[in-house]
């Protein structure tokens, strides 16, 4: 096998279901190729629902009623396959095009966590307090903002805590179960 053709077999990938290549020098080619070619489960659903929509002469409310959906859902289905086809049947993202970014500067962020991590056990309102006296202003709800952030990235390293040893609790004297009361004054307690 010449050079050429291998750099070409490397470079560019064949998808199964058309055949056009992918240039894999592309961000996010690799998933691209791995696309199978047939609907997802819930399009093959949705696709019955608007086939035996069109068998039944369009009736839309008849069909909602048949599968157990909203005309709404129905009527939504059938424009999404007659405007777009199985495709437009494809569950889509409900992420929001554009979503509203931390207004928190880096620098902060990083003298956040540098802080947590060193007093692990310090909230917020401590933390505030540390940062005001190196003359950084944020609320303690941008703080724990921060933190709830640095955390669900796993960046933020936090110490484990140790378990407490458990309390001793006072047991109550109960009456003892053989103790028979048969007249007054057997049993007798004395607040002191």
């Amino acid at each position: 096998m010449s050079d050429t053709s291998r750099r070409d077999e490397r470079t560019v990938c064949w998808c199964q279901h058309e055949s056009v290549p992918i240039p894999l020098g592309l961000p996010g080619a690799r998933r691209l190729a791995r696309l199978s070619a047939e609907p997802s489960v819930e399009a093959r659903c949705r696709l019955k629902v608007v086939r035996w929509c069109q068998e039944h002469g369009g009736k839309i409310r008849l069909t909602a009623r048949h599968f157990g959906f909203s005309p709404d859902t129905v009527s939504r289905w059938v424009r999404a396959y007659t405007s777009e086809g199985l495709r437009g049947l494809e569950s889509k993202t409900r992420r929001p095009k554009r979503v509203r970014q931390s207004q928190t500067p880096v620098e902060v962020v990083q003298r956040i966590q540098t802080l947590r991590e060193r007093y692990p056990l310090w909230g917020q309102e401590k933390l505030r307090v540390l940062l005001l006296e190196e003359g950084i202003t944020l609320s303690a709800k941008s703080i724990d903002r921060v933190i709830a952030r640095l955390r669900w990235r796993g960046v933020l390293r936090e110490a484990v805590q140790p378990r407490k040893a458990p309390r001793w609790r006072h047991q109550r004297l109960r009456r003892p179960p053989d103790l028979v009361v048969d007249r007054p004054g057997t049993l007798v307690q004395l607040d002191t």
